[in-house]
């Protein structure tokens, strides 16, 4: 994806494939007493375990699979926040090939949900003003415009979540990569459109905005960015 510019700090607070030993990526799923989650959950992760094995040769359609898989397991009630834990856990228990591996394969997974609303969103506004920034675009403006171009499909949101969340912990471990490897580059576009129309503003106007931000969230289902500064550049 093309390389954006920096994201303020001030509103906000790829790697090759992998490759796992069948045994290794097995060993969390037969033995979920070791890991948290239920057998059902860490049943139904082995497909991004199985994949992050070959991240950069996976196709669109096993991508859609792997997001689907992160969404949770409705069977037993766990949601992406289960997920996250259970591979975060799993992760942790990886060697640094393998750690690889499943970043790289989230990155692709969040490329390929993300990319599109980003461009969109980016054509929306041009198209309205004529030009290629927000620059002079009033915040609440700027969200109702993007807001359609933005919006995620109700069966990508929680699989998006679950891997930001997992990308954020795993950018936390002393074995992190570099931090530039976790960051999304579609999400930090989103975020560059945004922040011009917030740099400059009052702070009364910047509480306003934020609170906009977070509406817009959850409206189109884009994970909360104030959550997640792993995945954003800083500048």
């Amino acid at each position: 994806p093309p390389v954006t510019g920096p994201s303020s700090p001030a509103w906000l607070g790829h790697m090759g494939s992998g490759c796992f030993k069948p045994s290794t990526a097995d060993e969390p799923l037969l033995a979920g007493r070791h890991g948290p989650g239920s057998p059902q959950l860490g049943a139904k992760l082995q497909k991004v375990i199985r994949t992050a094995g070959r991240p950069g040769r996976c196709s669109a359609a096993e991508l859609d699979e792997v997001l689907e898989a992160l969404s949770g397991c409705s069977e037993t009630d766990e949601g992406p926040q289960a997920s996250a834990e259970w591979l975060s856990h799993w992760s942790a228990r990886q060697t640094a090939k393998g750690r690889q591996g499943l970043v790289a394969l989230l990155q692709r997974v969040l490329a390929k949900s993300l990319e599109p609303r980003a461009a969109a969103a980016e054509e929306a506004l041009r198209s309205e003003s004529g030009g290629d920034g927000a620059d002079g675009v009033d915040f609440g403006q700027l969200a109702n415009l993007c807001e359609d171009a933005l919006r995620l499909e109700d069966w990508q949101r929680d699989g998006v979540l679950a891997a930001c969340l997992v990308l954020c912990e795993a950018s936390r471990q002393p074995s992190a990569l570099p931090a530039s490897e976790y960051v999304v580059q579609s999400l930090d576009r989103i975020v560059l459109l945004f922040q011009r129309a917030f740099v400059g503003q009052r702070a009364a106007s910047a509480a306003k905005q934020l609170q906009q931000l977070r509406e817009l969230e959850l409206d189109t289902g884009l994970p909360p960015v104030q959550e997640h500064l792993a995945l954003v550049s800083s500048g």
